[in-house]
């Protein structure tokens, strides 16, 4: 089979698969519903098992055409059968595909979107702020009715509060018309994101095409972004942005650049503060352009103006705000989807509802060690950039650090984090660490069908924590095995190596 053909084999099943997938949300009937599309006939899945393993099916086919794809393209590239920009274009054009038909999905997974929608609106509508005033005091809004967390400020930085409030302005009065503006801009910042990521590598030496694929086409990003509506794809719209500046700055050596590379990275941390570390790697990365005190200088001015944005972001919202509400998913596991929710669970087992109390101090203290763990993470990755010998190995180098940082705040927290881990895989060549990437990709699907067993299974969520605590740890599992047996693999070829260099040739060998 030609490559062309296994890449359009390989597309046109995606987009049938993901017209299955439509039947997920319809089946579940998590959220209220948004379009009446059926576009395979009304029928629905009813027992909480079967919507599981349709999902799991979807999901185990997905990323075998993922990998068909990709590895058509590999193999475009060494037989040469059409140019890069022909391969290129039907690798967008699927894309595209996929996030349309995505767009219009019935009813969604996750509430995150309403949540937008009205922080958002409670800043331009209502005029009130949504870092100190919560949706629940407007109870007769059908947007508040359709939120998952009404009582609660937004989690949220400035910076998401900010775009949401412009986007309240150009979206339509109706709920459904709301979510597709989202939609519509999710969309065209995961087009962009490929774009970013092509020519980042592009600039690094390596074939573009295969990074821009292995974002594009990856199912967890298209489900969580296009399909379930998270905004995780517009922060990482602004680290690439930033890295793309960076690696700009780095080739032409222009000072402007790293400016606006410090733009973007730091309006990335207003979104969630998680990014810090990419605008951390930036800063090392200059000092490292000199290593004098030129270069500390430099620095020092960049984290300046990064400082001034913050200021800017914040600025509008500090009367009344609660700043270690940006805390709030380690100070509430149940408020995530990841391993602080299977800690939460089993929390609340071992203290009964007559301790509440109990129960909350220690989520709170579980939330504590994490977030400990993780700024322990975030400083490791910038220490080991500071150490590089080379500005170019603070740039790659640097991102592969940043791998097992992510890979612990996506198992921690919540599965959409998971398309920060795909963006920055993609960046980097083909190696274990990005293998391990995609594999924890395709490995938090086990989340995903937990969760949608869960949710069907209405008012027994708690009672699942042992099915959650066994779908994390496959997630995280599967990943660090790889990566441990790929290093015990390498170690023993080289005590093999060493062992026939001591020992030299056999006589029998040498003739």
């Amino acid at each position: 089979m030609t490559p062309a053909r296994r890449l359009a084999i390989a597309g046109a099943s995606t987009l049938a698969l993901y017209v299955a997938y439509f039947y997920v949300p319809l089946s579940v009937g998590h959220t209220v519903p948004i379009f009446d599309i059926h576009p395979l006939g009304t029928w629905s899945i009813g027992p909480a098992a079967g919507v599981a393993a349709f999902l799991a099916a979807i999901w185990a086919a997905l990323f075998a055409a993922y990998a068909a794809g990709y590895r058509g393209i590999r193999r475009s590239a060494r037989e040469g059968e059409e140019t890069e920009e022909a391969v290129r274009k039907r690798v967008y054009l699927f894309a595209a595909a996929a996030t349309v038909l995505l767009v219009f999905l019935p009813s969604l997974l996750s509430k995150d979107v309403f949540d937008y929608i009205v922080q958002g609106r409670l800043l331009a509508i209502q005029r009130v702020n949504p870092f100190t005033v919560p949706a629940d005091r407007f109870p007769r809004d059908e947007f508040v009715r359709a939120m998952g967390w009404p009582q609660f400020t937004t989690l949220y930085g400035p910076g998401w509060v900010s775009t949401a409030g412009i986007l309240a302005f150009v979206s339509p009065s109706t709920l459904a018309g709301s979510v597709v503006v989202y939609k519509l801009l999710f969309a065209l910042a995961h087009l962009l994101n490929g774009a970013l990521v092509g020519a980042i590598r592009k600039g690094w030496g390596l074939r573009a095409l295969e990074g821009e694929i292995l974002y594009l086409w990856n199912p967890l990003i298209l489900t969580q972004v296009a399909g379930d509506a998270h905004n995780d794809v517009f922060l990482m719209m602004w680290v690439l942005l930033g890295l793309f500046f960076w690696q700009r700055a780095s080739s032409l050596g222009a000072g402007f650049e790293r400016v606006l590379g410090v733009v973007c990275l730091s309006v990335s941390v207003l979104i969630k503060y998680v990014t810090a570390p990419f605008l951390l790697l930036a800063l090392a990365k200059t000092v490292m352009s000199r290593r004098d005190l030129k270069g500390f200088a430099a620095a020092s001015g960049l984290a300046l103006v990064a400082a001034a944005i913050a200021a800017l972001g914040f600025l509008p919202y500090l009367r009344g705000m609660d700043p270690l509400a940006i805390l709030r998913p380690y100070q509430m596991g149940h408020y995530q989807g990841g391993v602080l929710m299977v800690l939460s669970m089993a929390a609340s087992r071992v203290f009964p509802s007559g301790s509440a109390e109990l129960s909350a101090s220690a989520s709170r203290l579980l939330g504590a060690v994490s977030l400990g763990l993780t700024a322990l993470l975030a400083l490791w990755a910038g220490l080991l950039a500071l150490r590089a010998r080379r500005d170019e190995d603070v740039a790659r180098s640097g991102l592969l650090i940043l791998l097992p940082y992510l890979l612990v705040v996506t198992a921690l927290l919540r599965v959409s984090y998971g398309v920060w881990l795909v963006a920055v895989a993609a960046l980097l060549a083909a190696g274990p660490s990005r293998r391990a990437a995609l594999l924890f990709s395709a490995s938090l699907g086990a989340l995903e069908i937990y969760w949608v067993y869960a949710i069907r299974m209405t008012g027994e969520v708690p009672s699942l924590h042992r099915e959650q605590a066994a779908a994390t740890v496959v997630a995280v599992a599967i990943p660090i095995s790889y990566l441990l047996a790929v290093r015990l693999s390498a170690r023993a070829r080289r005590v093999r190596a060493g062992a026939t260099r001591r020992g030299g040739p056999r006589p029998d060998e040498s003739d």
